[in-house]
């Protein structure tokens, strides 16, 4: 198998390939299916003597069904870690800023970035005496609904926020070890990992068939028509090849069209 498709990537008790693809189902109705995204994994790392002195992980995603055509815009979530100042980041690959996005926004509140987070947060404990990089909110993100779901997606990561008010429109993470981080499985409510062979194996299975049965229906609707036009054609060979059933359905037909005839010359 080629090295990107082998299981290579640990996540708790299984691991995934490099690049594998997600089956999202709708968040309110998990048996209605809403995209499939192409996932990449890249990681770099910078090791001497066996020691991580810093590394970066970014995870490309691409949607790929009917819904969002290619070429279709993609996104990423990036994390990093640097030895020197014993800091894992969970929002970016510099030190200072950052922030994560799904897009388009239909996408947004499908669990699709705590699929994605919750990879991070399993990379960042490698380092679990690392300081968790302060994340800032912002509060012209905080209004409404999309407020409420991004606090809710960092707090179930075991982030805890000092907010600038009640309304918690705004604050900034409390620092603390990367060892406290805790993962969150609630994506496999909606969401399924697929291997991109099995997928697309069983794709080419489903087009086989589909195209046997269309050849096949081709076949026999080509028979059913010119068996139709030899019936029309000459109607009492039709009957006579085909038996007394046949024969019967013809007089009936007969019966009928002479009846229609004899009322439409009486008519004129």
């Amino acid at each position: 198998m080629l090295p990107s498709l082998e299981r290579s990537y640990p996540r708790g008790n299984y691991s995934v390939p490099r690049i594998h693809l997600l089956e999202v189902r709708q968040r309110t109705a998990p048996d209605q299916g809403l995209a499939w995204i192409l996932v990449e994994i890249e990681e770099k790392r910078s090791d001497i003597e066996g020691v991580t002195h810093d590394a970066a992980l970014r995870l490309k995603c691409q949607p790929v069904s009917p819904t969002y055509p290619h070429p279709y815009k993609s996104f990423e979530f990036t994390a990093g870690y640097w030895k020197m100042f014993n800091i894992v980041k969970l929002t970016g690959l510099d030190i200072g800023g950052g922030a994560v996005f799904v897009d388009p926004d239909e996408l947004c509140g499908h669990r699709i970035g705590t699929y994605l987070m919750d990879f991070i947060v399993h990379w960042a404990r490698q380092w679990p005496e690392a300081t968790v990089e302060p994340i800032k909110l912002q509060a012209d993100q905080g209004k409404g609904e999309a407020g409420q779901r991004r606090n809710r997606f960092y707090e179930q990561f075991g982030l805890r926020f000092d907010y600038t008010s009640s309304e918690k429109l705004a604050g900034k993470s409390v620092p603390m070890p990367a060892g406290e981080l805790v993962q969150s499985r609630a994506w496999e409510q909606n969401i399924t990992v697929h291997e991109l062979p099995s997928v697309l194996e069983r794709q080419f299975a489903e087009a086989k068939e589909a195209t046997e049965e269309l050849r096949y229906l081709k076949k026999h609707s080509g028979e059913l028509g010119a068996e139709l036009q030899s019936a029309y054609l000459k109607p009492l060979r039709w009957a006579l090849r085909h038996g007394r059933g046949s024969l019967f359905i013809v007089g009936i037909l007969a019966l009928i069209a002479a009846i229609a005839s004899r009322q439409f010359i009486n008519y004129f």
